[in-house]
């Protein structure tokens, strides 16, 4: 899978959420829907919004973070 962009950090805290956000675009999660491609379409890279978590970096409270994309196959 590729994104765009490639790498996703909390903006207050620096901590790298990417792996949470390539895991939350997995299409084997059952907890997340995608919209399939119409038949005879491109498949190109799609738009994207998922929410993680930031646990937060010296000793500072988790929170979520929503990051936007595209996705390609």
């Amino acid at each position: 899978m590729t994104l765009d962009p490639e790498h996703y950090k909390c903006p207050e805290h620096g901590v790298d959420v990417t792996d949470q956000v390539k895991e939350k675009l997995d299409p084997d999660r059952p907890d997340v829907a995608f919209r399939r491609p119409l038949l005879g379409k491109a498949s190109g890279p799609g738009p994207f919004q998922v929410v993680v978590i930031c646990r937060g970096a010296d000793g500072a409270q988790p929170h979520t973070l929503t990051c936007t994309g595209k996705r390609a196959p």
